[in-house]
């Protein structure tokens, strides 16, 4: 039986409700604002693609066979990716979304958690349906858009799409319940299966893509889990109320497991995760350059420990790539993202086929993107300086050398994966100019990487803008700051990378010219941060 509540403890807890309502009245009045303004925004676009994919011929857009067959398994590692950060994400910030003051106020009091943790755990999981509901449909009214021929009872596959958005929100809510529970753990441990199942995906998709695998062979990779169970809910491949059911079941003992495990989930760390989710959202407006990377990144997961490492060399002035190569083959989780990453521009690199205007311009911006991404997700020695400019006094380099010094050993390890990536996919389907001139774009990916990292502080004129007939200027200019690395890189790479089959040797000295400005600003940028203590930006 439960005891009883003392009086004292519940004038505490009207106290602290009374309190809470009081004081978040402000809150509340800006979270509906922002919620009306993002709808008076967001809810027109959404209706005019509606409206426009609803009304589109049914004949099936002329697309190659190749694209058709990927596409299954392009979705599949997409829901992953997705069901994998939601996890992740709950594992940091914790399943539920409570505020420090309750949670130091009304968890230590005398009653049942459950009273006040599960209408939390249910607010979250309807948010997390309805994200994934709305993303689901608006990918397939894409998928008919750009990919897929309309069929003729499109209300009925809106519905399975949404209806399989919903599960797996559903399902993330509850194993995000399980990931908090176990501190992290289980994260850990899944993170190998995560990692192994993209590079399935990824070779698979290129054995599919060259032909030298036949696209039945991708059915048991569809049945290995929810993500490829949603995927066939939203292609509307085969039988469906199978990869329904099997949904449906486990979204219901995930959410089940979750209820029951939540009143025991530890108030230290819900606490330490509403701190950190009220960081990420008052980091929304925040300029400093690398925040949400060293709020969020994987270094707890990397290995500090000193019984592995590579012996120190005798040139000082290898010193500092020697300290970036120790902490990339420390951090394996960076390491297998940089390689999955190379892989996937190296396969965008290589489309040689007649595509639409449209696909083929987002695929050729995915390449340098793909290539930056990768190489600057192993540039935490670069990264370092954002937070603490004074580390360089460790060094003996001049700043600027110092600067460029941080890109050696990213490069090489992203260059050392690249080389493997082209053999296997000159293996698969033969050489490809484009592959060839991916590598090249490498050392102007660093660079690019380099100089956006080294950005520092947005500078004050930025926020404030100018007005125009659409509007302040504002949020257009400390987006383009915040994006200047890729968009030199893009800049350099695109000449190079659009021309079909390549631009030949034309594009070398417009290559080379380009990477040296890149590492010229690199080095600049680098140089005014260590020199500055990363008070402005350029």
């Amino acid at each position: 039986m439960a005891e009883a509540v003392p009086d004292s403890t519940r004038e505490v807890l009207r106290l602290v409700r009374s309190g809470r309502s009081t004081g978040g009245r402000g809150e509340l009045a800006y979270r509906v604002y922002f919620f009306l303004l993002t709808a008076a925004l967001a809810v027109p676009i959404v209706a005019f693609t509606f409206r426009d994919a609803l009304r589109a011929p049914a004949s099936p857009p002329d697309l190659p066979d190749q694209v058709l067959r990927v596409l299954p398994l392009a979705l599949t590692a997409a829901v992953l990716v997705g069901s994998w950060t939601a996890l992740r994400d709950a594992a940091l910030r914790g399943p539920v979304r409570l505020s420090v003051p309750f949670i130091d106020w009304v968890l230590p009091l005398p009653l049942p958690r459950n009273a006040f943790l599960r209408p939390a755990l249910l607010r979250a999981a309807l948010a997390s349906a309805a994200l994934w509901l709305t993303g689901s449909c608006l990918l397939l009214l894409f998928l008919w858009r750009t990919a897929l021929p309309m069929p003729d009872d499109a209300v009925a596959a809106l519905v399975r799409a949404a209806s399989a958005g919903a599960l797996l929100g559903v399902l993330g809510s509850g194993a995000g319940v399980l990931a908090a529970h176990d501190g992290g753990g289980l994260v850990g441990r899944l993170r190998p299966l995560f990692h192994l199942l993209l590079f399935a995906l990824l070779i698979l998709s290129a054995l599919v893509w060259t032909g030298r695998v036949p696209p039945d062979a991708v059915d048991p990779v569809l049945w290995s889990g929810p993500w490829g169970w949603a995927s066939l809910l939203v292609l509307g491949s085969g039988p469906l109320w199978p990869p329904m059911a099997a949904l449906a079941a486990l979204a219901l003992a995930a959410a089940v497991a979750g209820v029951r495990l939540l009143p025991s989930l530890d108030p230290r760390r819900l606490r330490s995760g509403a701190h950190l989710a009220s960081g990420i959202r008052a980091g929304l407006w925040l300029t400093e350059a690398n925040w949400f990377r060293a709020t969020l990144g994987d270094s707890r997961y990397a290995d500090f420990s000193a019984r592995r490492g590579l012996r120190p060399p005798k040139d000082a002035r290898l010193l500092v790539p020697w300290r970036d190569l120790q902490g990339i083959l420390r951090d394996g989780s960076a390491l297998v993202r940089a390689l999955l990453l190379t892989g996937l521009g190296l396969l965008f690199a290589r489309t040689d086929l007649e595509l639409p205007v449209s696909l083929r311009t987002a695929l050729t911006v995915a390449v340098p993107l793909c290539a930056y991404l990768a190489v600057g997700g192993l540039m935490g020695g670069a990264r370092a300086y954002t937070s603490d400019p004074g580390r360089a006094r460790y060094f003996l380099l001049p700043p600027g050398r110092l600067a460029l010094a941080h890109g050696v050993s990213p490069l090489l390890a992203v260059l050392l994966a690249g080389l493997a990536w082209c053999a296997v996919l000159t293996v698969l389907g033969g050489p490809s100019p484009g592959t060839l001139w991916t590598l090249a774009c490498l050392p102007a990916a660093a660079a690019a990487a380099l100089a956006g990292i080294y950005r520092g502080v947005l500078p004050a004129h930025l926020m404030l803008g100018f007005d125009t007939p659409f509007g302040n200027s504002a949020p257009v200019q400390m987006l383009a700051w915040h994006a200047s690395g890729f968009l030199g890189l893009l800049a350099v790479a695109w000449p190079v990378l659009s021309a079909r089959p390549g631009p030949g040797w034309g594009g070398v000295p417009w290559l080379l010219a380009g990477t040296a400005v890149l590492a010229w600003w690199a080095r600049h940028r680098g140089s005014r941060l260590m020199d500055a203590g990363g008070s402005s930006g350029t």
